[in-house]
């Protein structure tokens, strides 16, 4: 054949995957790690080999925001009864985003069928930012913003514009999601403009890897991002905007030793019969959401440790 059976050749090819692939061994402790792993967390082998996997460094969590890290961790059921999971998380980056993933994991044996390891394959989700080319009209002008690689204010406009127009003429539903950081005089007061500028493309891989691949994502203000649900069904805008806020919470930057994570407020509205770009802004920019009030502790400013 062409040398498969060799321990080196199969390494080698499990190395060169592009499904990220790692294993623990029995005190979950990082033995092996590709190049998969690597592509789509950032995380080079040499910072996570020999490393524990519920340390600080991909900190799983799932769709709800919460750290499965600990016992709920996939591998680590896995290690005690040697079943297979499966799982849809979402991976800390090493540049601070948060990225959506499956996850598969599977008991490794030895000869006499004793659990000696569990490795993990895990490989994105198909949540990427799209636009629809038919939708926001020829001569709209596409740039992006510098600091988040996110559509502009300007292309944004355009593109609720197509879409009140699509309403306008075929009924076809949408809800807008403005979404702004919180607690930002707190953060610019304890460390600085250029804290809040380093934060801006971190949460906005999060938010945008977090909506669904049918929605849009764009540029609001300097702090701010517009979300256009162009599908009703499913989650309500509600539940989607509750779903931004946990995500968006676990994401994270570290800034000269600390460790920042964003706390976002999220506002929602439909789309109304007899609606104009004006009517639509004013009830985006009065934040006059039209989910049930949201608890304090939802809307509250984070400490900025």
């Amino acid at each position: 054949m062409f040398g498969a059976e060799s321990p080196g050749t199969a390494l080698a090819i499990l190395n060169g995957l592009q499904t990220g692939l790692y294993v623990v061994d029995l005190g979950r402790h990082i033995v092996f790690w590709n190049d998969g792993a690597e592509r789509i967390t950032g995380l080079h082998r040499q910072e996570v080999i020999g490393r524990h996997c519920g340390e600080d460094l991909q900190m799983h969590c799932d769709t709800e925001g919460a750290n499965v890290c600990g016992e709920d961790c996939p591998l680590a059921a896995t290690l005690r009864d040697g079943k297979v999971r499966e799982a849809e998380l979402f991976v800390r980056h090493r540049r601070g985003h948060r990225v959506a993933i499956f996850l598969r994991s599977q008991a490794i044996h030895n000869e006499r069928g004793e659990i000696i390891a569990a490795g993990a394959s895990f490989e994105l989700q198909s949540l990427l930012h799209r636009t629809d080319p038919m939708l926001v009209p020829a001569d709209a002008r596409c740039s992006l913003n510098e600091r988040t690689g996110l559509p502009d204010h300007e292309f944004t406009i355009a593109y609720v514009q197509a879409k009140l127009k699509r309403f306008a003429g075929h009924n076809l539903p949408f809800a807008i999601l403005r979404i702004e950081l919180d607690g930002l005089a707190d953060l610019l007061a304890r460390h600085g403009v250029d804290a809040a500028h380093a934060m801006l493309l971190p949460l906005a891989n999060t938010l945008k890897n977090t909506l669904r691949p049918s929605d849009y994502l764009g540029v609001w203000g300097e702090y701010q991002f517009v979300a256009v649900m162009n599908s009703m069904s499913g989650a309500s805008p509600e539940e989607l905007a509750q779903r931004l806020r946990r995500i968006a919470a676990t994401a994270s930057i570290q800034w000269w030793g600390d460790r920042l994570a964003p706390a976002i407020r999220v506002e929602t509205t439909t789309a109304r019969t007899g609606d104009t770009m004006e009517s639509l802004l004013e009830r985006i920019h009065a934040g006059e959401s039209e989910g049930p009030h949201q608890s304090p502790e939802n809307l509250q400013s984070r400490a900025w440790q």
